[in-house]
């Protein structure tokens, strides 16, 4: 709809529909379940009809009265079960069977094509060729296919009572997407294509993977999802920024909105009280190294004049090991072992209690390019400094780039590091003050301005109006 003007117009008090297709979404502890789960609430509490198909997982774990459970009765449910592949089953037992049959036939001397040597020259069972390749077979693009093709049916079912939908298809798991993009063809309604993670450009291996089976099939997915989605959204510019590369002909139908945080931003804290008391909070998977870290916290501790006793490190929650190595026991004998202390991990009172006491907060995201952790937003909200580490081109600081409070360096650049920790103890430490981030610099990040982008972008793809440039920043 246009005014004379040629200004877009998008009619109010006549809202369509939603259809969500997510396998995470609430309860699940998934971070994009809460993404999509927080629109879907969103626009409930504008009065929009919301219907979704979910495998819910993890729902069994939850109380049935519990207020997670309960916020579940404002939405149109189609519980699509995830059954167990009858084909991986069958294949596991063939597997025992064969082996138990070798075993029994050629006691004295094993099937060489039952047992290898490794590079080292231990010897290890291996897989029949044949298995290898039916699970090959069977895993290509992800182990979803079946629930996928569940799901198109369930959709076509669900569609016929939400007239007038568009349908948002979230990914991981990447089959959905197929599935989802290609009923709506069929029911010729819109579909929006919610990336929150990339499916073929994930990190460093991406040029060994692409010579690989899956992922020439999990390129053809893409391709084919992106240009017959009405549009395409990512949770980071620099994967926006691939796809449009990529896909020219869709670059318009692809947008960025970010995660965001939850509720409203921490009051800032400028007092230290002349401690410096440093929090990491979550999980130490992946390229998420706290050596390089803990090796420089021990290089402060050995600086002349610096007090110890002001000074606290805290990681709490999946913290134990880092690549097979125990954070605990490696730091017992440093200096850093006396001031660094492990917890599990913590439920939401005790850990918004932690980042109350918190001076500096820890992030590591390094290795992740295109890749945004949904944590880098949660800090930025708490009033607290943060001490990003990250490659200086990643998206990560391509977004906290000139915020006020929040520091950006690569673990290994160690004389920055070093430069950088003797000035944030200088400051909390011995004058008792520190520079947390600004309003108006964070609350662009907040969960409500992103879930008005996206409603704004339903509204758009809903009244065929494109393109639909909504972008997170």
């Amino acid at each position: 709809m246009q005014h004379s003007a040629g200004e877009t117009v998008i009619p109010t008090g006549n809202h369509c529909s939603t259809i969500f297709v997510a396998y995470h979404f609430l309860p699940s502890t998934e971070v994009g379940a809460r993404r999509v789960t927080a629109l879907a609430q969103y626009l409930t509490a504008q009065g929009r009809a919301v219907a979704v198909i979910s495998a819910f997982a993890g729902l069994a774990n939850i109380a049935a009265e519990s207020t997670v459970t309960a916020a579940l009765t404002a939405f149109d449910l189609e519980h699509v079960q995830d059954r167990k592949s009858v084909v991986d089953a069958f294949l596991v037992n063939a597997k025992k069977w064969l082996r138990k049959s070798a075993s029994v036939l050629l006691p004295a001397k094993r099937s060489p094509t039952m047992e290898m040597v490794s590079a080292n020259g231990s010897r290890r069972q291996s897989d029949t060729a044949l298995h290898r390749a039916l699970f090959t077979v069977l895993r290509v693009i992800d182990d979803k296919k079946g629930w996928s093709m569940r799901v198109g049916r369930r959709l076509r079912l669900l569609a016929a009572r939400h007239p007038a939908s568009v349908i948002v298809v979230s990914a991981p798991p990447i089959s959905p997407l197929c599935a989802a993009v290609f009923t709506a063809r069929k029911l010729k309604l819109p579909v929006i294509v919610d990336l929150r993670d990339p499916i073929t450009d994930i990190g460093a291996a991406d040029q060994e993977r692409s010579r690989t089976g899956r992922w020439s099939m999990r390129r053809i997915v893409e391709s084919y999802v992106i240009g017959r989605a009405d549009a395409v959204v990512t949770t980071t510019p620099g994967l926006r920024d691939r796809l449009r590369s990529r896909y020219p002909a869709a670059s318009a139908r692809i947008s960025c909105i970010y995660n965001g945080f939850d509720g409203e931003m921490t009051p800032a804290k400028f007092n230290t009280e002349n401690r410096l008391t440093i929090v990491f909070a979550g999980e130490l998977y992946l390229n998420r190294n706290p050596f390089p870290f803990l090796e420089a916290v021990d290089r402060l501790l050995n600086h002349s004049g610096v007090d110890e006793s002001r000074i606290r490190i805290i990681f709490a929650g999946e913290c134990e090991f880092h690549g097979g190595i125990s954070v605990r026991a490696w730091s017992s004998a440093r200096p850093c072992g006396r001031v660094l202390r492990i917890s599990s991990r913590l439920d939401a009172r005790k850990l918004k209690q932690l980042y109350e006491e918190a001076t500096l907060l820890l992030n590591f995201a390094e290795g992740q390019p295109i890749q945004v952790p949904a944590k880098t937003f949660e800090l930025l909200s708490l009033g607290r400094e943060v001490l990003v580490a990250c490659e200086p081109y990643s998206d990560t600081a391509r977004i906290i780039a000139g915020i006020p409070g929040v520091f950006v360096l690569l673990l290994s650049e160690t004389d920055q590091l070093d430069d950088l920790l003797r000035s944030i103890y200088h400051r909390h430490v011995v004058e008792g003050r520190m520079s947390p981030p600004t309003r108006e610099s964070v609350f662009q990040y907040s969960r409500a301005i992103q879930n008005e982008r996206y409603c704004a972008l339903i509204d758009r793809v809903a009244f065929g109006i494109t393109p639909a440039p909504i972008e997170g920043g």
